[in-house]
């Protein structure tokens, strides 16, 4: 979701210029992108405020075992880690930083799901207004069954102002471990809210009050059953605004179920979206492209992010090792235009929905 590429283990920061007035301008953005050799990379960042920042990040693989997936976390004002499960090889992450120069309020943790344990009820150190507030989470798991890799996910609703609740719905024996922000934002105004793409149906619709599209992006989780055995076409899921007053999430199978935790996000500054679709069905058979490219409305990249999801259908319908074949790296790679990019050239089809934020700078 950021604007700068950088070498393998690079970082880079951008200054921002003055520009039109904002309760919510962005002080610096940083980024890169990183080879991961180790199961936890620790990377050094330039020093934020760590009340007024948000982390996260993307990954790209050649493998497809939950192990592989990392979490990222901003350690401390200079640090952020990046950890996996415990593969280290075979894949690329991408961490972004944004520090915004006031009206935010950024709390952050984690928590461990045990045997047994599906919810926890977190207190937050500081009130949050939900309006104003969307919840950021990655998970990972230890495990390297193919046939387990949905229960890694974990979904996040703030269910109080001084409550954030964590829910996984898979059973399961294995240890997942959660980090989690809760970024409120003066400028922003949230309509969050919980759906479930049910078994038989591949997409949700979601009702919302109206939104200026031109000013708004989506953030959301996911959390997914036992039973649905690891495909990866049943629980990845993409999501977008189908109109001003509705949202849509998109999965590629119709068996069994996925719940979906979401944050549908407007500014209120000068800030602007622009959002589309690729898909690797749009070049020539067979759906093996790596790379695909969108055309934006030039943007400014120092203070811009893109925002992805994506899902992906297997060619047979019994594959359980996809996880590479869906999953992207966005990159803003010129002002004019976002490239996504996964580690498989598999013959598989994926779909990206993406929204490219331009924030007003300081």
């Amino acid at each position: 979701m950021m604007a700068l590429l950088l070498s393998p283990g690079a970082a880079a920061t951008a200054s921002v210029a003055s520009a039109a007035a904002s309760n919510n301008p962005v002080n610096q953005i940083q980024s890169g992108l990183i080879n991961m050799t180790s199961a936890t990379t620790n990377v050094a960042v330039n020093s934020v405020d760590t009340t007024k920042a948000m982390a996260f990040c993307y990954f790209r693989t050649t493998a497809s075992e939950p192990a592989c997936v990392p979490t990222c976390e901003l350690a401390s004002p200079t640090q952020i880690t990046v950890q996996t499960g415990g593969n280290s090889t075979n894949y690329f992450a991408q961490w972004y930083l944004i520090e915004f120069a006031s009206g935010a309020l950024v709390q952050r943790g984690s928590f461990t799901f045990t045997g047994g344990v599906n919810t926890t009820n977190i207190t937050l150190g500081s009130s949050v207004d939900a309006t104003k507030s969307f919840v950021l989470l990655t998970a990972r798991m230890p495990s390297t069954d193919h046939t387990l890799d949905a229960e890694r996910l974990v979904r996040a609703t703030i269910t109080g102002p001084t409550t954030l609740t964590l829910t996984r719905n898979a059973n399961s024996a294995i240890n997942i471990t959660a980090h989690w922000q809760v970024v409120q934002l003066q400028d922003a105004s949230v309509q969050s809210g919980t759906t479930t793409i049910g078994a038989g149906a591949s997409s949700s619709n979601v009702a919302i009050s109206s939104v200026d599209l031109a000013k708004s992006f989506l953030f959301f989780n996911t959390a997914a059953p036992t039973g649905i055995g690891g495909f990866e076409e049943r629980y990845t899921v993409r999501g977008r605004y189908s109109s001003s007053t509705g949202l849509t999430f998109t999965r590629a199978s119709t068996t069994s179920s996925v719940d979906v935790s979401y944050f549908a996000v407007q500014m209120n500054d000068a800030s602007s979206t622009q959002s589309g679709t690729l898909a690797t069905s749009s070049f020539p058979s067979p759906n093996t492209a790596t790379v695909m490219n969108a055309t934006l409305t030039s943007v400014t990249p120092a203070t811009a992010v893109a925002v992805i999801s994506s899902s992906v259908q297997n060619t047979g319908g019994t594959q359980q090792s996809d996880l590479d074949s869906g999953s992207f790296v966005p990159q803003i790679t010129s002002a004019t235009n976002l490239q996504v990019e996964r580690g498989s050239n598999q013959n598989q089809l994926a779909t990206v929905d993406y929204f490219v934020v331009q924030f007003v700078s300081q």
